[in-house]
């Protein structure tokens, strides 16, 4: 590793440069890493309830102060308002790295001896590059923040460089054995965290003590992080057992994140050029499934209630824009059910409720709920529009039955979800459908919609035809539909 620092230092502004080049690092781990982690976790839970019982008897004497008094400091204190700034910013490139999976032993094995280091499976980390940049608010010498300046601001940038990585099934043992250490510690994390959640074990503030601020909150911190990929390629290998091969392989792309100052708005935007997840034997040319995302573009807005801004609901919104394109070969259907005997049957799964959990929980006494306890529910509101440009699927039955082909044009699913009713309608321009081989036929449907709203209560605008009010309204529209259909170069099926 190879760091530059440098400072620089006037009357109203601080900054600090950093720069390293590291040109690689090795990560060994070994399943019982999830032991020591929940160590650390538990000693932080221990140390911050202690911290807690030693908080709330602390009298907090700065609170009470009297407000004139500050001000006269203010005032006495003309040299203090020098309004100061401070920066800083760092570049950082991460030349190669590689993390290697081991399987559990004793200290005398492969993970604390180099000389006869072995490891069940190897990641290779792609070449990073990070650049960042964080701008602290406005300060005065005596270190009062000015409300009226920008807020603070950290941006982060980082590629990711090209890689190639190849993963095979001797991996799953250190998966599984992790899995397993993580549901034997879940019961006593779960029971630990009940404990130090007792409100008896910890006293109630002073009613003094307990007053709310009404001064003006503090500033937040704007935050941004871009973060680009380049093209990488991740197969996963079903060998020595059977030749079959899974692939994703990923195009350039990128990603944006940014977090407002407040806390209550957070986008996350993306572009990727193209997406290819792909599964084949090793010996053949062509994908037995394959699935290609072309030119995606998708962003996630989250809005939270803010009493400044007016937004009284709060909301979260998903646009996604592609095109979509995809194969199905059924002769070759065993590959599939290799790939899923080899990794998909093998890959444990963490069960969703801790093993003792719903034994306590029977025997556990419950406490009537106060009305203080009682939490205020605001209204989510959820908005979802997915556009595919195109869809174009190919599914081939065999050359004894049929080939069919399938193109959609502008496809849209759009969704919103209220509190009191939820909305959906699914649009198609244009549907075509072509069957080549001993069943054969086409399909043309124009114009297709489908719309649809459910409401938990009915409301006064809507009534059906013997005056009822309506909690389902369904609709469905199409054009002209054109389909023939032929077995054996009979026509079976004709509406035009």
């Amino acid at each position: 590793m190879t760091a530059q620092v440098q400072t620089e230092r006037s009357v109203n502004s601080r900054r600090i440069r950093v720069g390293a080049n590291i040109s690689g690092f090795i990560l060994d781990l070994e399943p019982s890493i999830a032991d020591y982690v929940a160590s650390l976790v538990d000693v932080y839970r221990r140390g911050k309830e202690r911290v807690d019982r030693i908080s709330v008897n602390v009298p907090r004497n700065t609170a009470i102060q009297h407000p004139r008094q500050g001000l006269q400091k203010l005032v006495s204190e003309p040299d203090d308002t020098v309004r100061t700034t401070s920066s800083f910013l760092l570049s950082m490139v991460f030349l190669s790295g590689q993390v290697r999976m081991h399987s559990s032993s004793p200290r005398t094995g492969s993970l604390y001896d180099n000389k006869g280091a072995s490891f069940i499976e190897s990641f290779d980390l792609p070449m990073l590059s990070v650049w960042g940049e964080y701008r602290a608010m406005s300060a005065s010498r005596g270190g009062i923040m000015d409300q009226d300046a920008d807020p603070s601001s950290l941006v982060l940038k980082s590629t990711i460089h090209s890689s190639e990585n190849t993963l095979r099934p001797s991996l799953l043992p250190f998966i599984t054995e992790l899995v397993n250490r993580i549901e034997r510690r879940m019961p006593k994390a779960s029971s630990s965290s009940s404990s130090f959640s007792n409100p008896s074990s910890v006293s109630h503030l002073p009613p003094e003590l307990n007053a709310s601020d009404d001064g003006p909150p503090v500033s937040g911190m704007h935050i941004t992080f871009a973060l680009r990929v380049d093209r990488s390629k991740l197969q996963l290998t079903c060998q020595p057992d059977v030749n079959v091969i899974a692939g994703v392989y990923w195009d350039s792309g990128g990603f944006l994140l940014n977090v407002s100052r407040s806390g209550r708005r957070m986008s996350f935007i993306g572009n990727v050029g193209g997406l290819t997840i792909g599964l084949k034997h090793g010996f053949l040319s062509e994908d037995c499934v394959r699935l290609n995302a072309h030119n995606l573009a998708f962003s996630t807005t989250f809005t939270g209630a803010d009493n400044d801004s007016k937004i009284a609901v709060n909301s979260i919104s998903i646009v996604v824009d592609t095109d979509v394109s995809g194969g199905l070969r059924f002769s070759r259907f065993q590959d599939v059910l290799c790939f899923k005997a080899v990794w998909l049957d093998r890959i444990p799964v963490l069960s969703s409720t801790p093993s003792g959990e719903l034994v306590d929980q029977t025997f556990k006494a419950k406490a009537p709920p106060t009305p203080s306890a009682v939490p205020t529910k605001n209204d989510f509101t959820t908005a979802v529009l997915v556009r595919f440009r195109r869809i174009g699927f190919n599914v081939d039955l065999g050359q004894s039955i049929s080939s069919v082909r399938l193109d959609m044009l502008d496809v849209t699913f759009q969704s919103r979800i209220e509190k009191m009713c939820a909305e959906l309608s699914v649009s198609i321009g244009d549907l075509n459908m072509l069957a080549t081989g001993n069943i054969s036929g086409d399909a043309r449907i124009p114009n297709f919609s489908f719309n649809t709203t459910r409401r938990k209560t009915p409301i006064s605008t809507s009534f059906d035809g013997l005056g009822e009010p309506r909690m389902l309204d369904m609709s469905l529209k199409s054009g002209i539909l054109e389909m023939t259909l032929e077995s054996d170069y009979q026509k079976i099926l004709h509406l035009r």
